[in-house]
């Protein structure tokens, strides 16, 4: 009965990623279960399970990892889950799209949305269509 509640739940979410693709549906995923689904796996199946990520859209909150030129005014940018090591969330975009991040510090937060273009349990990179500043409240009073 387990397995083949396992099996229904792949194939479930299976269908989920293939609706996902081509449209404007976003995944209700986080990286952080990305990388745990791969890293679960058996080695042969983790290529393949990687795969499967591959053109779904998404729209996570990351911490700013780096930031390194590129190609002119391409940079390539560096962004980690939220208080997570990894994966490692990549996107190469032109800096004068989003000229805020030429002042932003590591561990920014960032919103960022677009399609996995690769995906592995160490870093999966986006094809952006926005980077945006997430506004941090602060709800301590001040004395």
């Amino acid at each position: 009965m387990i397995l083949y509640q396992i099996i229904t739940n792949k194939i479930q979410e299976s269908s989920l990623l293939e609706k996902s693709k081509g449209n404007d549906v976003i995944i209700d995923t986080d990286p952080t279960t990305i990388k745990k689904e791969i890293s679960n796996a058996h080695a042969f199946q983790q290529d393949d399970i990687g795969n499967n990520y591959i053109g779904i859209k998404i729209r996570w909150n990351l911490e700013l990892y780096s930031i390194h030129k590129g190609n002119g005014q391409i940079y390539s940018i560096s962004f980690y889950p939220i208080k997570q090591t990894g994966p490692i969330i990549t996107v190469e975009a032109d800096i004068e799209k989003y000229p805020f991040l030429k002042f932003a510090k590591m561990d920014t937060l960032f919103e960022v949305e677009g399609k996995i273009i690769t995906c592995s349990s160490f870093s999966i990179n986006i094809e952006s269509s926005f980077i945006k500043p997430v506004q941090v409240i602060n709800l301590t009073e001040s004395e």
